[in-house]
């Protein structure tokens, strides 16, 4: 898995960067909804770029992200450990499918 991202927790939210080898997006926040997705993901300028949703899983809370805009050849899922690494950030980590596709 690849690190696109950290993230600092603001609030009910998260703020942070998405940095790639083709893009880098800063400031890039996790904003709650009231409904449907937990999460909206927005950049500069308040553009939204994505949904996030809460899980729960196998190795604990994260939260699964999908990325899009024209920008992109296809949306990118990823996902943030809600557990905070030894410096208090959290990572957001893009993942290939085996197939040669992105993650599901």
């Amino acid at each position: 898995m690849s690190v696109i991202g950290r993230f600092q927790q603001k609030g009910d939210g998260y703020s942070g960067a998405i940095s790639t080898l083709a893009w880098r997006v800063n400031p890039v926040r996790f904003v709650k909804r009231p409904t449907g997705a937990n999460f909206s993901i927005h950049g500069p300028d308040d553009a939204e770029l994505g949904l996030a949703w809460h899980m729960v899983g196998e190795f604990g809370e994260f939260l699964w992200t999908l990325i899009d805009c024209p920008s992109l050849a296809a949306p990118v899922n990823a996902f943030m450990s809600l557990k905070a690494g030894d410096d208090g950030s959290f990572r957001l980590r893009w993942q290939r499918c085996e197939n040669g596709g992105d993650a599901q």
